[in-house]
């Protein structure tokens, strides 16, 4: 009698174990869900372009001289770049650029002015649609760098890439520069290159 039981009780056992792996439940549903939120793939492209920073206008808060005006820090091909005037140095600098069209930022880039000691090493890529755009007006922080990584060669790029979410259009954009290497009082950058972000799915 007691092997039956037995025997009958390991027989349903094995049956509830049989159900449970072949019967579809919340447990797999939880599992298909686990498997689509963590291996997805985005497939969503995401396409950048470059704007050219020509028939806009560039500003400061200040400029060393003629050769390091503010324009100066967006020409390409060009020995030098933008630096402060400040002898005891005033950060936050600013240098900016103000466009005649709005658009979606995706990412700047910008290298030394020729001094790598006065190259930012923490900074903010800003934004604004203030139509005064200088230093007082109000600006959205599109990304920063605040590593305080510090460049060693003269013609190094540091780049700043804007989280592909953020979809606002401005048509003023600056770098705000928070320090430097810390043994000179100026500010200064190069050849800063301004990208826009298209959609794919409005192309």
């Amino acid at each position: 009698m007691k092997t039956l039981t037995v025997v009958l009780l390991l027989g349903i056992v094995a049956a509830i174990q049989c159900h449970a792996v072949s019967s579809p439940g919340a447990d797999d549903n939880d599992h298909d869900k686990f498997n689509e939120k963590h291996n997805s793939v985005d497939h969503h492209q995401h396409i950048i372009e470059e704007v050219h920073t020509e028939r806009g206008t560039a500003g400061a808060t200040s400029e060393y001289s003629a050769t390091y005006m503010a324009e100066k820090g967006f020409q390409k091909n060009y020995a030098y770049g933008w630096k402060t005037k400040n002898n005891y140095g005033h950060m936050p600098e600013m240098i900016w650029y103000k466009f005649r069209e709005s658009f979606v930022p995706a990412e700047v880039t910008f290298r030394s002015n020729g001094n790598v000691n006065e190259m930012p090493t923490k900074y903010q890529f800003v934004g604004s649609n203030d139509h005064h755009c200088n230093e007082y007006s109000p600006w959205t922080i599109l990304c920063e760098d605040l590593s305080g990584d510090v460049v060693k060669y003269r013609y190094e790029s540091k780049r700043c890439a804007v989280s592909h979410y953020h979809q606002a259009t401005y048509f003023c954009f600056g770098l705000r520069v928070l320090n430097t290497k810390g043994n000179t009082a100026y500010a200064g950058v190069g050849n800063v290159r301004f990208f826009k972000r298209y959609d794919s799915a409005h192309m």
